[in-house]
């Protein structure tokens, strides 16, 4: 069973994976942390994301890990998702994950975003004129 940062049980059930959208130091710096209490989690990100979780040194080797990239899918249990490539929107790692059954989009932190890149971002997944307010 996982324990917690106290050392107490985790009443929570294995974490199968992680997706990683984004991967900037400040917004994911607990996902070791998490990483250390689920050994068997599997990380799912893009190649620029791998790169920099080596670069700002995060034990990520011992994890299974998914390398995805622009228009691939993936099951989760009832949940398919599809992920997209949204590099410089925000860092160069950037990606979005599309939930299809539920049409979700999971879309780390660009609620910043303005104007035309919203709506080219909008045109590339193919959302609905009034997604995007």
């Amino acid at each position: 069973m996982p324990m917690t940062a106290a050392g107490c049980p985790s009443l929570l059930r294995d974490l199968d994976c992680i997706v990683v959208n984004h991967l900037e130091s400040d917004h994911c710096a607990s996902m070791v942390e998490v990483l250390a209490l689920y050994p068997n989690c599997q990380i799912v990100s893009t190649e620029k994301s791998f790169m920099l979780m080596h670069s700002f040194g995060y034990d990520i080797d011992s994890h299974s890990q998914l390398q995805v990239q622009e228009g691939d899918s993936r099951s989760f249990g009832r949940h398919e998702a599809t992920f997209i490539e949204a590099p410089m929107v925000h860092w160069p790692e950037v990606m979005v994950t599309l939930d299809l059954t539920d049409g979700v989009l999971l879309r780390q932190c660009l609620r910043q975003l303005q104007g035309n890149r919203w709506q080219a971002l909008g045109r590339r997944v193919r959302l609905g004129p009034g997604f995007l307010r």
